[in-house]
Formats: structure tokens, sequence, C-alpha cells
């Protein structure tokens, strides 16, 4: 008797096409998903915070440089908030074609963005050393920079005996005036002085301390031999940016004889 499913044949051949197919369709969807994974990567990477600093940085770089007077150079410039408006200033230090007893002087300005353009706020000249104040070493004026809604200007120089002085001026009063002053005298492997002055403070501290070095010059001691605090006169008119001397203003302190500088 024949059997009712031995009319039903199965090519062998429909048989491997059917596996084969189904091997395929499996392998597509799993390499699908794959690159799936692999976009959704490259797409976090992609992804990178962006610094609120550089997009200040990229708003003022739209602005047109500042107008640069005739036979005039910039030295160094800075950008950041110095009034507390959250807008951002620029300073700018230029070297002049005025000749002095100590070289070239320098001129500072500030910039204001107004309309799409940096308008002069104001200029100022003492603050940053001519171009031989140093008389030895080269140049003494370092760099400018903004920190805390101050102007913060570097000076260094000298050969044996070295000294570096940064001076931080604000805006009081609608003045620019001194605010802070570090100044540093050093000789390697031999002594290093300290003086800073906070005028907003009324204070200041003075140490020298002597240093050891081993026949390769590497510091391997240092000791204090004297320090001191220094309590400023409050009736006093603290120096105003325009025309100051840095290092050859004196300071008004209470007590004893010493003299200061700042």
């Amino acid at each position: 008797m024949k059997h009712p499913f031995d009319s039903i044949r199965i090519n062998p051949s429909t048989i491997f096409s059917f596996l084969l197919g189904s091997l395929l369709l499996g392998f597509t969807s799993c390499n699908s998903d794959t690159n799936a994974d692999e976009k959704e990567d490259q797409k976090e990477d992609l992804e990178v915070p962006v610094d609120s600093a550089s997009l200040v940085n990229s708003s003022t770089d739209l602005i047109p440089q500042v107008e640069i007077p005739e036979t005039y150079t910039i030295l160094n410039e800075a950008l950041g908030d110095l009034d507390g408006d959250g807008i951002v200033e620029k300073v700018v230090v230029f070297d002049t074609d005025r000749l002095t007893a100590a070289g070239t002087e320098r001129e500072m300005r500030i910039y204001v963005e107004l309309d799409g353009i940096w308008s002069l706020w104001h200029t100022s000249v003492g603050p940053v050393m001519s171009s031989q104040d140093n008389k030895v070493g080269g140049d003494p004026f370092e760099k400018v920079e903004i920190s805390n809604q101050k102007i913060m200007v570097y000076h260094h120089g000298g050969e044996a005996d070295r000294w570096s002085y940064t001076h931080e001026y604000h805006l009081r009063d609608n003045e620019w005036k001194l605010a802070n002053a570090l100044l540093v005298n050093f000789k390697s492997c031999d002594y290093r002085e300290n003086y800073t002055y906070d005028l907003v403070q009324l204070s200041g501290y003075h140490s020298r301390i002597k240093e050891e070095c081993n026949k390769n010059g590497e510091l391997i001691n240092s000791e204090i031999e004297s320090e001191e605090t220094i309590v400023l006169f409050k009736k006093q008119q603290f120096p105003l940016m325009d025309g100051f001397k840095p290092g050859e203003t004196e300071v008004k302190a209470q007590g004893g004889k010493a003299v200061y500088f700042y």
C-alpha cells in the first residue's frame, strides 16, 4: 500500500538553497547591527564637549584687528573681562617710535568691543618698561595677561643677579590703579628675596632665602634667613597705572626705617 506522503518528494538542491539563504540572511542582519553600533560609536566620538572659553575667543576673533598706529608694533596682547560686565575687553602693548634714555617707550592700550569693532577705552604709558630698562640681559618686558578683572604685567631681567616683577592693576574709582605686586631678586644657588604687596588689604611680606646647590647646580637646601610682615599706611595715594615705574616707586609702610619699592 502506498503511503500518502510518498507522493511528496523534496529535491536535495532545494534544501541546500533554503539553508544557504537562511545563513546569508542571518549574516546580513548581524552585519547591519554591527554597522549601526559602529556608527553610534563614531557619533559619540564626534560629540566633543565645547569649552566655553573657546566660544568667547571665537566670537572676538570675528572683530577686526585693532588699528595699529603708524611706526608702532604690537609686542603682546590679551583678552578678558576687566569690568565685570561679562563682555571681553582687549589689552595691547605697543612698542612706539619714541626714544628715551632707556630705549623705545612702550604704550598700553585698552579696548572695548563696540558695534563689532575694538574701540579705544584707555591709553597708558609707564606700566610697561622701555626696551632697554633692563640695561643688561635684553628687553625686560615679558607679557601681559588678564585674570580676575586685573591687568597683569610681567617683567624680568639681570644676568648673574636676576629679578622678576609681576604687577596687577584694576579699575577702582573709575581709575586704573596698582592692586598687587610681586618683586623677586635672586641669584641661582645663592639667595632669593621676595617682596609681595596687597594694596587692597594694605599688607605686604618680605623674605630672604639662602639657597645651596650641589656641583651639578641642583638645589639641595634652602633656608629662610629673615622674614617680616609689612603694614602699609592707610592714608596714602596708591599708584595710578599711568606713569607708574615698576620697581622704582617707594612704598609707604608703617614702623621701622626700611625703604621698600614696588
